[in-house]
């Protein structure tokens, strides 16, 4: 029997779980594993590229000071400078 506590399954009953879906899956051809493998990597890879979206979001607009946007911007411009003596090969 499967207990919720806070939303999540206890660790015994996830370790059942996880010992029920090897011995259905175990049957399954080399190839087939293979591609299970691939898609539940993929999942865990969605997931945390979801959550480090998340967390680049949560920075939008924190950024705090007293000069405006067109201030930083023509400070960065100001800032720059080119080397007519720097030999480039294209």
């Amino acid at each position: 029997m499967i207990y919720i506590e806070t939303g999540r399954l206890k660790m015994a009953d996830q370790q059942i779980n996880i010992d029920n879906y090897f011995l259905l899956l175990k049957g399954l051809d080399s190839r087939t594993k293979l591609k299970l493998i691939s898609k539940l990597t993929d999942s865990l890879i969605d997931e945390d590229a979801k959550e480090e979206e998340e967390e680049f979001y949560k920075l939008y607009g924190s950024w705090e000071g007293p000069e405006t946007s067109e201030e930083i911007i023509a400070d960065i411009y100001k800032s720059r400078y080119t080397n007519p003596e720097r030999d480039v090969d294209l």
